[in-house]
């Protein structure tokens, strides 16, 4: 066999037609047959579940913090407290944080 002189975007059937159907062609295999063989799964995206009740009566402050021009660490520390899904049970995360140098003040 002879080797194939098409470029390789060009179709199989095409290059049949251009060099004969007696050619040495390299096939590419396509990602889709790639992953079906090596059971390869893309991550699908986790859909937005609000948490947030925003429609409240209760009184909303002004966001201080927004104004301040910081220059230096410990002037202006943030808190956060999330929970951590483990094997057998949620555990709670607290963490202040400076908010200059984004490091952890303090956390539990």
């Amino acid at each position: 066999m002879q080797p194939c002189c098409c470029p390789a975007a060009l179709p199989n059937r095409h290059c049949n037609a251009v060099c004969g159907s007696s050619v040495d062609r390299q096939s590419s295999a396509t990602p889709n047959v790639v992953t079906k063989t090596e059971n390869l799964l893309a991550v699908q995206p986790r859909t937005f579940v609000v948490t947030t009740d925003s429609d409240h009566e209760f009184e909303v402050y002004l966001n201080l913090a927004g104004r301040m021009k910081l220059d230096g660490i410990n002037q202006l520390w943030v808190a956060d407290i999330t929970y951590v899904r483990l094997q057998r049970e949620f555990v709670y995360l607290a963490v202040i944080l400076d908010a200059f140098s984004r490091k952890a003040v303090g956390g539990r």
